[in-house]
């Protein structure tokens, strides 16, 4: 809480993971510091931060609940969530890409994101857990759903609600085909 990183690693080995709490908060993670972490059980909090690098979170639990990562009011680089995790980012602002791979549920509420919006499914997992609220998508920004199709693949709905979709103009452009425009789907079904 309240601490200012500089040239500073978080950092776990791909054969190594962390069980417990960790909660940056109220801090800064300036330009020359690295964030890698995998997490088996717990929790990731980050809260009011400022953190100007590239944040990799990779959920490998063994049993159990998934873990939780939790982005709340904070202002962040390129943020990449890998693995099952209950997942919420909520009123941040993300300056580049959000990647999200395998996860089990994610909320994207109250964010402003000014790169693309990428989330990637499995054949056998699907994206109703996925929540995309009240954010503001940059010019030139896309939402990419990405999942390949296999035999137990289903149609199913993703929640996109009051988003708004700037187009370098004073006025949302909120017509289907101008949202739709603004969606990537890979593997799926059109259906906007």
């Amino acid at each position: 809480d309240m601490a200012n990183f500089v040239d500073c690693t978080f950092a776990t080995s791909p054969q190594t993971a962390y069980d417990g709490g960790f909660t940056f908060e109220n801090s800064a993670l300036q330009s020359g510091c690295k964030f890698e972490l995998r997490l088996r059980s717990g929790f990731l909090r980050f809260m009011t931060a400022n953190v100007k690098v590239p944040v990799r979170i990779e959920a490998v639990p063994e049993k159990g609940k998934a873990p939780e990562v939790a982005i709340r009011t904070s202002w962040m680089h390129d943020v990449t969530l890998v693995g099952p995790a209950d997942a919420t980012i909520r009123d941040a602002e993300i300056q580049g890409a959000l990647d999200a791979t395998t996860f089990d549920s994610l909320i994207v509420d109250g964010c402003d994101l000014f790169g693309n919006v990428t989330f990637h499914q499995p054949p056998e997992k699907g994206f109703s857990k996925l929540a995309l609220l009240k954010c503001n998508l940059s010019p030139g920004s896309k939402i990419v759903l990405a999942r390949p199709t296999g035999p137990k693949t289903s149609v199913e709905k993703v929640r996109v609600e009051k988003f708004f979709f700037d187009n370098g103009t004073p006025n949302s452009d909120v017509l289907d085909k101008a949202i739709k425009d603004v969606l990537d789907l890979v593997g799926l079904t059109d259906r906007v």
